[in-house]
């Protein structure tokens, strides 16, 4: 499926959705290789921003970009306090982010600090998105 996606003045970007599975709303997604938009299932994984609606397959998807620094409702992987960190698990949903702990792969990715917390996994929560890229030897 070759596209182009579209981004917007506003801080969003559209494109085509990528996964057989349709999008969960305040989920942490990608950019695959042929511009659409898929869950980022893992902290190597590089930030494209938060998923804003529930698409199907081939549906376009609306993504809050992450460089915008906005505050968006998300939803967790985990438990959640003020001032956490995150990060996404496997399913895209955002987990505590231990950004100066001693972490096993090279490059990894932060993606904002929690500023209304949440108690349970699947919660929804507001995060201050902010991209963070940690390089470890």
């Amino acid at each position: 499926m070759a596209s182009i996606g579209v981004r917007s003045y506003d801080g969003f970007y559209s494109a085509p959705w990528a996964n057989a599975t349709r999008g969960v709303p305040g989920t942490g997604v990608k950019l695959t290789a042929d511009e659409s938009v898929d869950i980022a299932g893992a902290i190597t994984v590089g930030c494209l921003g938060v998923l804003m609606n529930d698409p199907a397959q081939y549906e376009m998807a609306t993504v809050k970009l992450i460089e915008t620094g906005a505050i968006v409702r998300a939803v967790a992987g985990a438990a959640l306090t003020l001032g956490d960190e995150c990060t996404v698990d496997s399913a895209g949903r955002f987990i505590h982010y231990h950004r100066h702990a001693t972490q096993t792969n090279a490059v990894n990715y932060g993606w904002g600090t929690v500023v209304k917390a949440a108690s349970h996994a699947n919660d929804l929560f507001e995060l201050q998105m902010n991209k963070d890229i940690c390089r470890h030897a």
